[in-house]
């Protein structure tokens, strides 16, 4: 059945604090709204209810809408008119319509996972408290009726737990049913591709809007090459690339996940930290690794340190050209192993990481 809901003139009223959250435009709660109206979503009920269940119906909502395939639009308020998209099209479907229910969100991005690589969700604000939903897979955790944040879901719950605590909307239920949360989330979580241990052996996470620091690590074994030495353009590079850590992400082994996002020196949004992490070195000697580099822009330069004493480096600042180039980082080692870390010295710009060797 069909809302009764105006939406020029809407019959549910939505908190003052809707105006600011975090930051979702006008025109696209104004597009989430159209799609209330017309997809019969109880949202009138829904107002007079606790901020916590109106944050479950949404996510109910939007997983019950948006389907996992190819991403056709040109504009991402599109998605409340058909809803095919990944993570990231999920979560912002998800935050504009929270946001119509007067729910304060934010973006979440998981690094380093198995099977996804990388992955967007969102973050409530519930009660004061920020808590994590997952609108690509329509599930949220829970400990005696309260939605866990994702600090407890990765770090304070028991993995024999996870089962216990996480809630799974049913696909198939009515949208109508949407107010019943008993209806809306008794189904039972089983996604071939995101395991639920996934959630607690994520490499990083960071949240929109804060100035946080994101260190990813790539491993490297002396005589081993990662990437592609011979290509000069970026999009051999980048698929290069691509085919090894998608490699690593779906081997049996947890230890040796790479994400992508680790090729990508960049301060912009999170401040990026990449590091290598280097075994069989031989002791007390001085050798090298080199790096192959794409650099969009004009030259730009990379700073270069390592933790302790296993390493003394030869360089603290590199400075990489336009286009592909290979840069050689001179070091003398005291053990079997060490550390180096690079990031971009510059607070903008970007320049790409796309092949090692050791």
């Amino acid at each position: 059945m069909r809302s009764t809901m105006i939406i020029g003139a809407l019959l549910f009223a939505v908190p003052a604090f809707a105006a600011d959250l975090s930051f979702v435009s006008k025109k696209q709660q104004e597009a989430a709204k159209s799609w209330i109206e017309r997809e019969g979503f109880p949202a009138h009920e829904l107002m007079s209810r606790p901020a916590a269940d109106r944050a479950k119906a949404a996510l109910f909502a939007t997983y019950r809408y948006c389907d996992a395939g190819p991403e056709r639009y040109t504009d991402l308020d599109d998605l409340y008119s058909g809803c095919s998209t990944q993570c990231g099209g999920f979560s912002y479907f998800y935050r504009g319509l929270a946001a119509a229910l007067g729910i304060e969100t934010r973006f979440f991005r998981i690094y380093n996972i198995p099977n996804q690589g990388n992955h967007v969700a969102v973050e409530a604000k519930i009660d004061g408290e920020w808590v994590f939903l997952d609108p690509t897979f329509g599930a949220y955790f829970e400990d005696q009726k309260q939605p866990l944040s994702f600090a407890e879901i990765s770090i304070g719950t028991p993995e024999n737990e996870l089962m216990s605590r996480v809630r799974q909307a049913d696909k198939t239920a009515p949208m109508t049913k949407a107010a019943d949360l008993q209806t809306a989330f008794n189904a039972t979580y089983d996604h071939k591709y995101m395991p639920i241990t996934n959630y607690q052996v994520a490499e990083a996470a960071t949240t929109d809007g804060r100035n946080e620091l994101l260190a990813l690590r790539i491993q490297i074994a002396s005589g081993e090459t990662l990437g592609d030495f011979s290509a000069s353009d970026r999009t051999t590079l980048s698929d290069a690339w691509l085919t090894y850590t998608n490699a690593t992400l779906n081997d049996p082994d947890l230890l040796n996940d790479t994400s992508y996002n680790a090729a990508q020196l960049t301060n912009a949004g999170p401040q990026k930290l990449t590091i290598l992490n280097m075994s069989g070195l031989p002791p007390r000697e001085s050798t090298s690794i080199e790096l192959r580099f794409f650099n969009p822009g004009d030259v730009q330069e990379i700073q270069i340190s390592s933790p302790g004493k296993e390493l003394q480096l030869g360089v603290s600042i590199l400075p990489v050209p336009r286009g592909a180039s290979t840069v050689v980082i001179p070091f003398r080692t005291r053990s079997d192993r060490g550390e180096i870390f690079l990031r971009n010295a510059a607070q903008t710009g970007l320049i790409e990481l796309f092949a090692l060797r050791l």
